[in-house]
């Protein structure tokens, strides 16, 4: 399969090469870095064209998401919660700003002995997301063996001390996010609308389209 760099990941999206490389370090596109520079197998949305413009706040982001979840986004100011309930109705538009958007978390792959994956779900602080959350309401085989969780930076460091994983391995098995705004992890596992939205960027185009139409059922109540 094809590889892309990053100048030409960037032109098939839209987005500066700066972009892209912030997307791929927050787990937004599935890229692995190769002597220093990052290298994509595949983009989101099958290389759409995005529209060019300033990326929404990662605040924003998460507030379009509290609102899919019927939570009201306290962290933005009503002026700016108005001007969002008059786009998140348009699937389109969402996509595009969930894709687009400032990351919504710090992203930290690994890798740990597959015989301590089921001892990582069971800590205190875990919240599955992406395909460790998925559910039978979405077209979507759920994660085999991989994690995929929302945590905060304690139950990170907690993490990584107990469990000692590889930071350098291209095989990654644990994937942990530090969400910029904190309310998900206050769930036991992120709602239906997070889980889509962090599908959304998957390397794989099948995941992406179904994430994308789960977001879209949402959207439209």
């Amino acid at each position: 399969m094809e590889q892309l760099s990053s100048k030409n990941a960037a032109l098939k999206l839209g987005v500066s090469t700066q972009r892209i490389r912030a997307l791929a370090r927050a787990g937004r596109l599935d890229g692995r870095k190769v002597g220093g520079r990052w290298l994509f197998e595949s983009l989101p949305g099958n290389g759409r064209t995005t529209r060019a413009g300033r990326p929404l706040s990662s605040a924003s982001a998460w507030a379009i998401l509290a609102e899919l979840c019927h939570v009201s986004p306290g962290w933005i100011q009503a002026s700016a919660r108005s001007r969002l309930r008059r786009r998140w109705k348009d699937p389109e538009w969402v996509f595009e700003a969930l894709l687009r958007s400032e990351p919504r978390s710090k992203v930290t792959r690994c890798r740990v002995l597959p015989a301590d994956l089921p001892r990582v779900r069971r800590e205190k602080g875990i919240v599955p997301t992406g395909l460790s959350a998925v559910s039978g309401e979405i077209d979507i085989v759920a994660a085999g063996v991989a994690v995929d969780a929302y945590v905060d930076d304690k139950t990170l460091r907690f993490i990584t001390g107990r469990f000692h994983p590889d930071m350098s391995s291209r095989e990654a098995n644990l994937t942990l996010r530090i969400p910029s705004h904190p309310w998900v992890l206050s769930l036991s596992a992120a709602p239906h609308a997070i889980v889509a939205a962090d599908l959304l960027g998957s390397s794989d185009s099948r995941t992406a389209r179904a994430a994308r139409e789960w977001l879209r059922k949402l959207i439209h109540g």
